[in-house]
């Protein structure tokens, strides 16, 4: 749920974010294929209303689409989605179970995955020495929401340093409680930290981005970070190890697939 320019940039959005969720799905093996749903977020809508046409929306899919939530959407509203239609994920309020922890979790295992494929590389060996590579780590978070927050938290007590930023002084404060160092935009991007984790929207690792990052792994779960296809070869030439978004962000594909499963024979409640 974004604000878009135009209804043909949400569709194409729409359309690329669905494809990210195929190659999700394939990667992890899941038996179910991709897809996604946009809101198009403006001045005085009414999310609410919103979140019931949704609802009838899915229950005329009768089960080819199931929701969980994303950026923009709140945890409550997926509640009342979920109130509306049984073809929506169940998650907590807050804490581990939610779908922004499932999403952290991957992603925190990808990182300790790509910190030690670096230091193999950077060796010349082979094997983990069975440790997490986090507890002398710098990571460097960009964005502190649903999913961000829990990844710094997760680093945190995994014994890594996180520095980070967020647009939303709520958001920072948060993960400046947690032990978080926040800096602007532009110095994260500059720090010599060990891994760089774009957590909030797509579009970030562009040629700027790629000529810039001063981190040796640049690993996040925010779906389709790439803004045009040659950012990774230029990652690749300055040495940088990208992880794709595909295989960071899958946690919360999982624990939606895992519990659509689980809530499948419930009956759906009648939308107004």
């Amino acid at each position: 749920m974004r604000a878009y320019g135009e209804e043909r940039e949400a569709l194409l959005d729409a359309m690329d974010l669905a494809g990210t969720m195929t190659l999700k799905a394939a990667l992890a093996g899941l038996p179910c294929g991709g897809g996604k749903i946009v809101v198009i977020d403006r001045p005085g809508l009414r999310r609410g209303v919103a979140m019931t046409q949704l609802a009838r929306l899915l229950r005329t899919l009768r089960g080819r689409f199931f929701a969980g939530r994303d950026l923009g959407m709140t945890g409550a509203e997926l509640r009342r989605l979920r109130r509306l239609t049984r073809y929506a994920a169940v998650e907590p309020s807050r804490g581990e179970g939610t779908l922004g922890d499932a999403t952290a979790r991957g992603t925190v295992a990808a990182i300790q995955a790509a910190l030690t494929f670096s230091e193999e590389r950077r060796n010349g060996s082979s094997g983990s020495n069975g440790g997490s590579g986090l507890g002398d780590a710098l990571v460097a978070v960009q964005g502190l929401g649903a999913v961000g927050l829990p990844i710094a938290r997760r680093l945190l007590e995994a014994g890594a340093r996180v520095a980070a930023w967020d647009p939303d002084p709520r958001a920072a404060e948060q993960g400046r409680s947690l032990g978080v160092r926040i800096v602007r935009p532009s110095r994260l991007v500059s720090l010599e930290a060990d891994v760089f984790v774009p957590a909030a929207s797509g579009g970030l690792v562009d040629e700027a981005f790629s000529r810039r990052c001063s981190a040796r792994i640049v690993c996040g779960p925010a779906n389709n970070q790439l803004a045009f296809r040659g950012a990774e070869e230029i990652l690749a030439r300055r040495g940088i190890v990208y992880v794709p978004d595909v295989l960071v962000g899958a946690g919360a594909l999982i624990a939606s697939r895992t519990r659509m499963t689980v809530t499948a024979n419930q009956e759906d409640v009648r939308v107004p």
